[in-house]
């Protein structure tokens, strides 16, 4: 981009008869001639530095796009599998509530075998047995869901057997650390990349106002008479600015501004996204704490 343009090759015939007895000749004319010649336009050379330093902002977008697919891409594959884990880990709780409900029933059996329970109750041990064998049945088919997505990622692979415990997740940082390293989110990288190629092209468009040339050199034979050499300047000439350079100028410019906005808006987009998730992380810790110190062990209690 910083390069000048390709030169451009020149020929032809000039002055050919076109009437008369004449008609088409091409040495019985005096004026008659043939041409050929080059010409090379001259950009300014800040037009070319600029050029260049937009088309590195492109390139510099495109990689940012890049490394935000590679870890889009690690993100979905990580979701997909938790999806799997935890359909799994569920069908494992779910059978071990339908050992105790079925030990449930046969303990209503014989309660009511002794006449210590009503038929109702035995009936309702045995609904509550079959309800939880339908969510065990439903778990499953959340699990091959859950696998058929995961192929779509890994293949043949998803249908894996799954190792033993919870993966590994570290804590997340603390609020006022993860909001400021949001300036670094790859999301906003690419934003910020998008503001470098808006800049470039205000800059490009401001250089739009000075006038760039071209030169042209020919040579040109006639049969006739003797052979010359013709050499011409061509400078642009912006002088209409009001309907062209302007509203060029002025695009560029609302454009620039529309990507400073639309990276303020990622920036707080993920901001709250990283407060809802990060507040949902702190209490669902505590609801968890409070099951495994609370709950659980009066549940055990009870079914002991």
């Amino acid at each position: 981009a910083r390069q000048l343009p390709d030169p451009v090759l020149k020929g032809g015939v000039s002055d050919l008869t076109a009437t008369g007895d004449d008609l088409g000749t091409l040495t019985r004319q005096n004026d008659t001639q043939f041409t050929v010649g080059i010409s090379q336009a001259f950009p300014r050379a800040a037009k070319r530095r600029l050029r260049g330093e937009r088309a590195d902002a492109e390139s510099d977008l495109a990689e940012r796009r890049l490394i935000t697919d590679r870890l889009r891409l690690e993100r979905e594959v990580g979701l997909a599998w938790l999806d799997v884990w935890k359909a799994h880990e569920a069908q494992k709780l779910a059978r071990l509530s339908e050992r105790e409900a079925q030990l449930q029933v046969e303990t209503m059996q014989i309660a009511y075998a002794s006449g210590r329970k009503p038929q109702a109750e035995l009936r309702e041990a045995r609904v509550a047995l079959e309800l939880l064998r339908d969510e065990l049945a439903k778990l499953e088919q959340d699990d091959w869901h859950a696998r058929s997505t995961l192929s779509r990622w890994l293949g043949d692979a998803a249908y894996r057997p799954l190792p033993d415990g919870a993966p590994p997740l570290p804590d997340p940082p603390p609020l006022g650390a993860l909001l400021e390293s949001l300036r670094t989110h790859p999301h906003l990288d690419i934003a910020a990349a998008e503001v470098e190629v808006a800049a470039a092209d205000v800059r490009l468009a401001k250089q739009a106002y000075q006038s760039d040339f071209s030169v042209e050199v020919g040579y040109g034979h006639r049969p006739a008479f003797s052979d010359y050499v013709n050499l011409q300047v061509s400078v642009d000439l912006p002088v209409f600015t009001a309907n062209r350079q302007d509203r060029g100028l002025a695009s560029k410019q609302s454009e620039l501004l529309r990507a400073e906005a639309l990276r303020e808006d990622s920036y707080r987009e993920h901001a709250a996204e990283a407060r809802l998730n990060h507040g949902d992380w702190t209490r669902l810790g505590a609801r968890l704490a409070h099951f495994d110190d609370t709950i659980l062990p009066a549940a055990d209690a009870r079914i002991d």
